[in-house]
C-alpha cells in the first residue's frame, strides 16, 4: 500500500509538469498574439505575427522575425512591403518601370512625380488625364513612353516637364500633350525632350517652353491665336513635319534663332503691322488679310495649297524686300498645282490672284524686289488706286498668259523694273 501511494505521488507530479508544458507552448504559439505572460517576450514573434505585413510569405524574410513594424518612407517607391509602386491613386512618387494599360483620369487633388528613374509606359489608347487640381511632375531623367493615339492631357492643374516623352513604337505615333483653355494651373516645360507625336504640345493655355528638343513630330508645338510667344526660347526643332503651328501675329512676335516650319490652315486677319521673319510658311487653304502694313524678311517662302491667296485691302501694305542672295519666295505646295483665290473684283469676275489689291485699298505704295512667284493662276491683281512696284524678281510658270491684271485707277497700277517677264 505504501508503494502505491508513492507511486500515486509520482504520478501526480509528472502529470502536472507535462500540463504546465503544454499551455506555454500552446501561448506561444497563439495566432492572435492574446496571452500577457512575460514569457512571450522573451521570444522572437513567429512570422504569422500580425505586426508582420499581410501580404508577406512566412519564409520570405528570415531577418524580420526580429522587427515588429517596417519603417515608413517619405517615398513609396522605395517601400518592399507589397505596396503598389505604381499606384497614381493618391500623391506619390514613382521612380521605377511601370506599364499602364488603361486611361487613368484623375479627378482628385494629389501630387504626382516621375522621378529620374521612372521608365513609364502608356500603352497604345491608355492615355493620362488631369481633370482634377492636381500637380504632375515629370523630373529630368524619367522616361515616358506612349502609345498609338495616347495623350498627356491637362484640363485643370500644374504641369512641369523636364524629362523625356516619345512614342513607344515610332511608327505609331501618340497624340501628344494637350494643354487645355481652361486649364487653371502653371505649365513649364523646360529642358525637356518631345517626339514621334502628332502634335508635340498644344498650348491652348500659355505656358513656359524653354531650351527644349522637339524633334520628330508631325507638328510641333501648337499655340492659340493670342499666345503670349515670349515664353518661349532657346528650343531646337528638328526632324517635324512642321514645327509650329500658329498664327501669323504669334509667329511675327517669336524671337528664334531657327528657321522654323510654319503650318497655317485657317484665315488670317492681319489688322495690326507685323514683321514676319524668313521662316518657312505653309498655307493650306489659308487667306490672309492685309489690312495693314506686313513686312517679309529677306529668305521667307511661302508655300500655298491652290486656293490660298493674299488680299489687301484697307490701310493694306506689303513690303517683300528680299536680296540677291536670299529672295523672297511664294509657290505652290505641289509642283502641278496652281494656286491663286476666287477673290471678287469690282468688275469682270473672281480675280483668281496669288495677289489681289481690292477696290478699297488706300494704305499706299506696296513694294517687292528680289522675289519669286511660281505656278500663280495669276499673279497680281490691282483694282486699288495705290502703286504697286515689283523690282527685281520672277514670276514664273502662271497659269494664265494675263498674269498681271491692272484694274486701277489714274495713280496706281503695277510698275516693273528688271522682271522676268517684262
Amino acid at each position: 500500500m505504501k508503494h502505491l501511494c508513492v507511486f500515486a505521488a509520482v504520478f501526480a507530479l509528472l502529470f502536472v509538469a507535462c500540463g504546465t508544458h503544454d499551455i506555454v507552448h500552446q501561448e506561444i504559439d497563439d495566432p492572435m498574439g492574446s496571452s500577457s505572460s512575460s514569457s512571450l517576450t522573451t521570444q522572437p514573434p513567429p512570422v504569422s505575427s500580425p505586426s508582420s505585413s499581410p501580404s508577406s510569405s512566412p519564409s520570405s524574410s528570415p531577418s524580420s522575425s526580429g522587427t515588429s513594424e517596417i519603417p515608413v518612407s517619405s517615398s513609396s517607391y522605395e517601400i518592399d512591403d507589397g505596396t503598389d509602386k505604381c499606384s497614381l491613386e493618391e500623391n506619390n512618387t514613382i521612380n521605377t518601370t511601370c506599364v499602364y494599360p488603361e486611361t487613368f483620369t484623375d479627378e482628385e487633388r494629389r501630387e504626382i512625380v516621375f522621378g529620374p528613374k521612372a521608365n513609364i509606359t502608356f500603352e497604345d489608347g491608355a492615355s493620362f488625364v488631369i481633370r482634377g487640381y492636381s500637380s504632375l511632375k515629370i523630373e529630368n531623367g524619367a522616361l515616358i513612353k506612349f502609345g498609338e493615339n495616347s495623350r498627356l492631357e491637362i484640363n485643370r492643374g500644374n504641369l512641369e516637364i523636364y524629362g523625356k516623352l516619345e512614342a513607344l513604337n515610332p511608327s505609331k505615333p501618340w497624340a501628344g500633350i494637350k494643354i487645355n483653355y481652361f486649364a487653371s494651373g502653371s505649365v513649364n516645360i523646360e529642358g525637356a525632350d518631345i517626339s514621334g507625336a502628332n502634335i508635340g504640345i498644344d498650348f491652348s493655355k500659355d505656358g513656359v517652353l524653354k531650351d527644349s528638343k522637339i524633334h520628330n513630330n508631325k507638328h510641333g508645338i501648337k499655340l492659340h491665336p493670342n499666345f503670349v510667344s515670349e515664353s518661349i526660347s532657346g528650343n531646337t526643332f528638328e526632324s517635324n513635319t512642321y514645327d509650329l503651328n500658329a498664327s501669323l501675329n504669334v509667329v511675327a512676335t517669336l524671337n528664334s534663332a531657327e528657321r522654323l516650319k510654319i503650318y497655317i490652315s485657317i484665315d488670317q486677319n492681319l489688322g495690326t503691322a507685323i514683321s514676319l521673319p524668313n521662316f518657312v510658311y505653309f498655307m493650306d487653304n489659308a487667306i490672309i488679310t492685309v489690312k495693314e502694313n506686313l513686312t517679309i524678311a529677306p529668305g521667307a517662302q511661302f508655300y500655298f495649297s491652290e486656293n490660298s491667296y493674299v488680299y489687301i485691302t484697307e490701310d493694306g501694305i506689303i513690303s517683300a524686300i528680299g536680296t540677291e542672295t536670299e529672295p523672297i519666295i511664294f509657290e505652290s505646295n505641289a509642283e502641278d498645282v496652281f494656286w491663286g483665290g476666287a477673290s471678287i473684283r469690282s468688275v469682270g469676275g473672281p480675280a483668281n490672284a496669288a495677289f489681289h489689291f481690292g477696290m478699297n485699298c488706300n494704305g499706299g505704295e506696296s513694294v517687292f524686289q528680289h522675289f519669286k512667284v511660281l505656278r500663280a493662276k495669276n499673279a497680281f491683281v490691282n483694282d486699288s488706286e495705290q502703286r504697286v512696284s515689283l523690282l527685281d524678281g520672277q514670276i514664273i510658270d502662271f497659269r494664265n498668259n494675263a498674269y498681271l491684271i491692272d484694274g486701277s485707277a489714274q495713280n496706281g497700277g503695277i510698275h516693273r523694273t528688271n522682271m522676268i517677264p517684262q
